[in-house]
């Protein structure tokens, strides 16, 4: 019998009424995701997770994007709850009081992801920025490197940024090093902008660094091509290295060393939430997914230098 209606479902051309069926449910099987912008293959890999693992629940997935703009963030959140999003995926912690308000005067579940904080009374779905960027800057304090410098994202209305460059300066606070305000410039995520900031720090009157963290990979690129482009060796004369593990960076020339952030495996964690919260089961607030370094051939001991054991091989 369903394979006969099916048949003639698709011979007529007959659509489900949607409105009609969420009328009658109270249920309108859409769920929102905000993300910063898809021209970054990491939130485009989680909106495809989360989406998929929605689909097979018979739940479509409305996508918004917000350019890191809070404020355009909480519009848009309000034009996809507008259209009968019943819960929302958003990404990282830090949103407008707002957003947060306006998701509990209406009951809407939500889940951030691209953030793991057990402590949080908001549920979770991601990583510590903090713990994983650190992992980076021990690699290279373990490589024996002292004299390091970082291009960060724009930390401004971004928690992972600013957690990604606290991790750092405390890590290198944790072995005697400083990282002043003359070693870290901010950044936008392009290649262009990656150079920029990577020439604005070679040619500063200050020691040229033997090491530079990048917030990503695309910053990485970018710092990579500055660095052929004056002559240097990577990573004879300067290390490099990138978090994300975009897809090019196992292809760039030296392929990068980088944190490999599983961004498939969040998406379907986001969604496995929403789900359990939609169905009035019970679902743990917080769950991680594990991050890794992945040793390439951009990051060396500085050059005249004994290198540290790197507990990180082991």
């Amino acid at each position: 019998m369903r394979s006969r209606i099916q048949r003639a479902m698709l011979e007529l051309g007959y659509v489900r009424n949607h409105a009609a069926r969420a009328l009658r449910s109270q249920r309108s099987h859409m769920v929102g995701v905000l993300i910063p912008t898809l021209d970054y293959a990491l939130y485009a890999r989680l909106v495809s997770a989360a989406g998929s693992q929605l689909s097979v629940a018979g739940i479509s997935t409305l996508i918004a994007t917000f350019d890191y703009d809070l404020e355009a963030e909480l519009r848009e959140a309000r034009l996809l709850l507008e259209r009968g999003a019943e819960a929302l995926i958003l990404v990282g912690d830090y949103h407008r009081p707002e957003l947060y308000g306006l998701l509990h005067q209406f009951n809407v579940p939500f889940v951030n992801t691209y953030t793991y904080d057990p402590k949080s009374i908001y549920p979770t779905a991601g990583f510590d920025n903090s713990a994983s960027a650190a992992i980076i800057a021990q690699h290279l304090v373990h490589l024996g490197h002292s004299n390091i410098c970082v291009i960060s994202g724009i930390t401004e209305d971004n928690d992972r940024t600013t957690r990604r460059l606290e991790g750092i300066r405390e890590e290198l606070a944790r072995h005697g090093l400083p990282l002043p305000a003359s070693r870290v410039i901010e950044s936008p995520y392009s290649i262009s902008d990656g150079k920029k900031a990577c020439a604005l720090l070679l040619s500063r009157d200050a020691p040229q660094p033997t090491a530079i963290v990048c917030g990503n990979d695309v910053l990485a690129l970018g710092a990579l091509i500055e660095c052929s482009a004056r002559g240097l060796e990577v990573p004879g004369d300067i290390s490099v290295v990138g978090f994300d593990n975009l897809e090019f960076a196992m292809h760039s020339n030296p392929p990068l060393t980088t944190i490999d952030v599983p961004a498939r495996d969040m998406g379907i964690a986001a969604a496995e939430f929403i789900l359990g919260r939609l169905g009035g089961n019970e679902v743990a607030m917080h769950n991680s997914v594990e991050v890794r370094l992945i040793l390439r051939d951009s990051s060396a001991p500085p050059r005249r230098s004994s290198p540290r054991r790197d507990s990180s091989r082991q």
